[in-house]
C-alpha cells in the first residue's frame, strides 16, 4: 500500500543535477508512456562487494556487479523524488522504472587483505529507463542530456550476511516494504529516502548517472490503438479473442474452501472480469464446450483450445470461464482463467492457458505478480512445459496482438523477452514501476472499454492515460479512510493527477 510520505524530511537527499553532458549518442526502440518517458543512463561506482578470499574469478566480477546493478531498482521505486516535483506521493510508488542494467565492464580495485575481508569491485553499467516527467524535466532542463546525481549503496558488508540471506542489523527492515521485507528482496524494496543513512557515507555514495533522451521520443504522435487489425481479418476469421489469464495474490492451500478463494485480490479479479463482459458488455456466458462450438459454428476451428472452456475446481484451485458475443459483422471471444501462475512445481494449467492465448489472442492480459521476472520467463515455464511445447508456441508474424502485461516492472523483466519472440506485430503494454492488485479490475475495465470500442482512432498515449485515469477511484478507495474518498477523489480529479506505474506501450 502506498504511503503519505514527510518530503521535507528528505529534501537534502533528493536527486541534483550537475550539469548537462554529451555523454551517449546510441539511438534505440522507444517504449511510449503518458506519464514518462524513456531515456538511456549509464553510470560507474564502486563497491564493497560480500566476496571474501584470495581472489575473484571474471564471471564472479560480473556477477558481483549484475548484483549491486540489481539495487538500482529499489532506488528507483522511492516515490520521494517524484514527490518533490509536487506529485502526490501517494499516487506513485517511485520515480523511474528500469530494465535490467547491462555491466559494461567491471574489475577488482582492492582484493580481500586482513584489514579488509571483503573485496572492493569497480564496474560500469548502461540501461533503458522510464521516467516520470516531472522528475525527467527537472533532470534536462531543456537539454537533450545531463548529469543526474543519485545515491547508490558502497557497502554491502553492513546490510548484508555473506549469504546474502540475512540482513546484519534486524533495523533495515523499517527501509524496505512492509510485506516484501526480506534480505533477498532488499534490491528491489528498500528506500534511501526513507531511511537517510542508506543514501549516504559511509554505506552509500554519490554516482553521477549519465542520462539522454531519445530523439525518437517525438514518433510517439504516431503510434494507435491497432483497433482495426485487432478487429478485423487477423488470423482468426471473424473472431476477436481477448485472453485474460490472472494470478492468485497469495494462492490459497491445496483443497482451501471457496470461501478462503474468493477472499483473494486474484479472485476478486477474476469475479470481476465476468460482471465487466456480462453486464456492462453484453457478452454470453458459455457453459460447455459443446454450446461453445454451438455459438462460434463454422469459426469455432479458428480457436486452438489448449484448457477447458469452462471449469470451476476448488481443490485444485483452477478456474476457466468463456464468453461470447456477436455483432453484425463480427463475433468476440473472451477468454478468462484463474491459476497459479507461479510455475512451482508441476502444474501445467498457467503455462497451457498462457500458451494458447498468445496462439489464439488479438489482446492478451496477465494480471498477477511478475515473480521477479519468473512468471511469465519462457524459460522458466520449461519446468511443466517441455522444450518441444515452448517452442510450438506460434508467436504469429500474421497477427497483430496487444498485450498488456499488469504486473511489477514489467517493463524491465518482459518487455525485450517478447518483442524478441515476436518481432512484429506486438503493442506491449507494461509497468515501468509496481503494478497494484486493487487497480486490476479498473485497468481490465478500460482496456475493455478501448479494445471493444468502434469509435475513432486512439493514440496509445491518450489510451495510457484513460487507463491511469480509471485507476483513480479504486486507488483513493484503498488508500485513504471511507470518509475522505470523495473528497480525496475530486480534489485529485481538479488537480488532473492519477495513480501512475509508468504504464508504457512498445510497438514492434
Amino acid at each position: 500500500m502506498l504511503r503519505t510520505q514527510l518530503i521535507q524530511l528528505f529534501a537534502a537527499l533528493i536527486v541534483a543535477v550537475v550539469t548537462t553532458t554529451s555523454h551517449m549518442t546510441t539511438a534505440h526502440a522507444l517504449a511510449l508512456s503518458h506519464s514518462g518517458e524513456e531515456v538511456r543512463y549509464t553510470y560507474e561506482v564502486t563497491y564493497r562487494t560480500l566476496h571474501r578470499g584470495p581472489t575473484l574469478t571474471a564471471p564472479q566480477i560480473r556477477a558481483a556487479a549484475a548484483l549491486h546493478a540489481a539495487h538500482v531498482f529499489g532506488l528507483f521505486h522511492s516515490p520521494e523524488v517524484a514527490a518533490a516535483t509536487g506529485f502526490p506521493a501517494d499516487l506513485i510508488e517511485g520515480f523511474a522504472g528500469t530494465k535490467p542494467p547491462q555491466i559494461l565492464a567491471a574489475d577488482i580495485t582492492r582484493p580481500p587483505t586482513a584489514q579488509d575481508p571483503y573485496a572492493w569491485v569497480r564496474y560500469q553499467a548502461q540501461g533503458s529507463m522510464i521516467v516520470h516527467k516531472p522528475v525527467l524535466a527537472r533532470w534536462l532542463r531543456g537539454e537533450p542530456r545531463a548529469k543526474v546525481i543519485l545515491p547508490l549503496l558502497k557497502d554491502f558488508p553492513s546490510i548484508y550476511r555473506d549469504d546474502f540471506q540475512a540482513y546484519t542489523d534486524a533495523k533495515w527492515r523499517r527501509c524496505t516494504d512492509d510485506h516484501y521485507w526480506r534480505a533477498d528482496e532488499f534490491s528491489y524494496f528498500y528506500n534511501p529516502y526513507r531511511c537517510p543513512e542508506l543514501g549516504r557515507a559511509p554505506i552509500a555514495t554519490d554516482t553521477i548517472f549519465y542520462v539522454e533522451r531519445s530523439t525518437a521520443a517525438q514518433q510517439a504522435v504516431h503510434h494507435f490503438v491497432p483497433l482495426q487489425q485487432i478487429q478485423g481479418a487477423n488470423g482468426n476469421g471473424n473472431l476477436t479473442v481477448l485472453y485474460f489469464a490472472n494470478g492468485f495474490d497469495q494462492v490459497p492451500r491445496p483443497g482451501a474452501p471457496p470461501n478462503v478463494i474468493h477472499r483473494d485480490s486474484g479472485w476478486k479479479t477474476y469475479a470481476a472480469i465476468e460482471q465487466l463482459v456480462t453486464r456492462v458488455h453484453g457478452f454470453r456466458k458459455i457453459e460447455s464446450l459443446e454450446e461453445l462450438r454451438a455459438a462460434l459454428g463454422a469459426d469455432f476451428h479458428q480457436l486452438n483450445l489448449l484448457t477447458p472452456a469452462t471449469l470451476n475446481h476448488d481443490p485444485q484451485r483452477r478456474y476457466f470461464s468463456t464468453y461470447v458475443k456477436k455483432t453484425a459483422r463480427q463475433t468476440f471471444v473472451v477468454r478468462s482463467a484463474l491459476l497459479d501462475a507461479g510455475n512451482e512445481g508441476r502444474l501445467r494449467s498457467f503455462p497451457k492457458f498462457w500458451k494458447e492465448a498468445w496462439e489464439n489472442g488479438d489482446v492478451i492480459y496477465f494480471g498477477g505478480h511478475s515473480g521477479d521476472g519468473e512468471a511469465l520467463s519462457l524459460y522458466n515455464m520449461l519446468g511443466t512445459l517441455n522444450k518441444a511445447d515452448l517452442d510450438s508456441i506460434q508467436f504469429r508474424r500474421d497477427k497483430t496482438q496487444i498485450a498488456l502485461i499488469d504486473s511489477c516492472s514489467s517493463y524491465g523483466h518482459y518487455q525485450d523477452l517478447y518483442a524478441a519472440r515476436k518481432p512484429y506485430g506486438l503493442h506491449m503494454v507494461t509497468y515501468g514501476l509496481v503494478s497494484l492488485f486493487h487497480l486490476a479490475p479498473a485497468t481490465i475495465a478500460q482496456l475493455l472499454d478501448i479494445t471493444l470500442s468502434q469509435g475513432q482512432a486512439l493514440r496509445w498515449t491518450d489510451a495510457l492515460a484513460l487507463i491511469e485515469q480509471r485507476q483513480l477511484r479504486p486507488h483513493v478507495e484503498y488508500i485513504y479512510e471511507p470518509r475522505d474518498h470523495e473528497r480525496m477523489y475530486r480534489e485529485y480529479l481538479r488537480r488532473g493527477t492519477f495513480p501512475t506505474g509508468l504504464l508504457t506501450v512498445h510497438v514492434q
